[in-house]
């Protein structure tokens, strides 16, 4: 099991399966790397996407820096979170929901999770 707040530096390719059901299937993100295998587990979410790391700096307007202070970090604000509650209809209320972004140095993944589980989000290493 990796820290919570690390993925070792590499340039990944990610394959997805993620979970439809909210209560017993776990989703898995595997990155793998020129060094590194990456599996990330986490229960049903509600949004995800995968973006080439150059493509993100552009579209958000940021300087690629190839130092990333926590390459995991919890958003305090989202737009996602407004989003994915607009596009469900208002069932959803943002202070249920986090969202989550994993920075690799050529791709970034945001995810948005119920937030009593979060604690339940996985990472390890198998190779």
């Amino acid at each position: 099991m990796l820290e919570w707040k690390s993925v070792p530096e590499d340039e990944y390719e990610a394959s997805a399966a993620f979970s439809e059901n909210s209560h017993y299937e776990i989703s898995t993100m595997t990155l793998k790397g020129k060094k590194h295998l990456i599996r990330l587990k986490f229960p049903f979410c509600h949004f995800y996407q995968i973006t080439d790391r150059d493509l993100f700096d552009a579209l958000h307007q940021i300087s690629s820096s190839p130092e990333i202070e926590s390459p995991i970090c919890k958003l305090e604000t989202s737009s996602l979170i407004t989003e994915v509650i607009h596009r469900a209809g208002g069932v959803l209320a943002e202070e249920d929901l986090v969202h989550f972004r994993i920075c690799a140095k050529n791709l970034v993944f945001d995810l948005v999770l119920y937030k009593n589980q979060e604690s339940d989000i996985r990472i390890e290493e198998v190779g």
